[in-house]
């Protein structure tokens, strides 16, 4: 039997699947992320510790093919390449996971949302990034932003300063304390998760608000869908393609309440033809769907279903 690897590296978690070379799943884990720019090293060597216990690899297994994201993969790779015998490495953009979760080998545009945010398009032989300049500089639409924004209007509430929002008890209740000022001071002492991830998780709650009526969390779902949108546009502008191109999503924030329906009609605004296709599966089996399409140059409906059946919890749902 085949051993091959896909990881999936972002800013809140680290996802692998050890697979054979029919796809089918051997083992599946999940830790924290393993990003250094934001998590601690010792951190980071703890989570590191338990992927490997929870893939149960033999000393000198071989893996055939490693493949996926490699930002936040060092740690990882390094103690994979000390346990095991590593064939093939085939790393690429996350933005390549996203293509090929929706199916949309030529490319096109991706605007991402998850910890972090940024557009990418890979379209007629160019590739292009715009965004992407971390939590310390911007990341407009991203998780942590849109948490920020959450927390800002929270803090605005609290000191009677601004209008009454869900967001409040929310975050309070989120972080396990009696007041939003305890809960959010508690950020700065989290031992096992990084400021960036915690702040990030409060982008959860701005959808469950926005569904019971929140007014300000809908308004911070409209601003996170324009900055996305503006930024989309910004890079068509600066690509020099026209808004027509395929066009897909990648990230956690993007399962938001009302984010994609903004979002959409924010494009088509700019551009009547503006048509997204949704992923169907999470970023991580856009490895297996790249990896698989490498290898037979071609992606049918029974290699879907298979998917389909054998890693239901990646499926891509709003």
């Amino acid at each position: 039997m085949e051993l091959n690897i896909a990881i999936d590296s972002g800013g809140t978690k680290f996802a692998i699947i050890l697979y054979d070379e029919n796809l089918t799943p051997i083992k599946k884990v999940t830790v924290g992320s393993l990003r250094d720019l934001t998590v601690d090293a010792q951190l980071i060597e703890r989570e590191v510790d338990t992927l490997m216990e929870k893939l149960e690899l033999e000393k000198g297994s071989v893996i055939a093919k490693l493949s996926g994201t490699p930002c936040g993969s060092t740690a990882f790779q390094k103690r994979l390449n000390e346990h095991c015998v590593v064939k093939q490495t085939a790393f690429c953009g996350e933005e390549f996971l996203g293509y090929a979760a929706a199916g949309l080998f030529d490319g096109g545009l991706l605007s991402l949302s998850g910890t972090g945010s940024a557009t990418f398009i890979k379209y007629k032989d160019q590739h292009f990034c715009f965004g992407g300049y971390g939590s310390v500089i911007s990341d407009e639409g991203s998780g942590y932003w849109m948490g920020r924004l959450a927390c800002e209007a929270a803090i605005r509430d609290h000191e009677d300063r601004g209008e009454k929002t869900l967001l409040t008890d929310m975050i309070t209740k989120h972080f396990d304390k009696n007041n939003l000022h305890a809960a959010l001071f508690s950020i700065y002492g989290l031992k096992n998760v990084s400021h960036v991830t915690s702040v990030a998780s409060v982008s959860k709650l701005v959808g469950k608000a926005a569904l019971e009526g929140d007014v300000i969390a809908r308004q911070i779902i409209k601003d996170t869908a324009k900055s996305l949108a503006d930024q989309a546009i910004g890079a068509i502008n600066r690509s020099g393609f026209s808004a027509d191109i395929p066009a897909t999503v990648l990230g956690s924030v993007w399962h938001c309440p009302y984010l994609i329906d903004d979002f959409t009609v924010l494009m088509q605004a700019h551009c009547s033809d503006f048509k997204l296709t949704i992923p169907q599966f999470e970023p991580i089996i856009g490895a297996l769907i790249k990896d698989h399409y490498e290898r037979n140059n071609s992606y049918d409906d029974n290699t879907r279903a298979k998917l389909f059946e054998c890693y239901p919890e990646y499926r891509f749902t709003i």
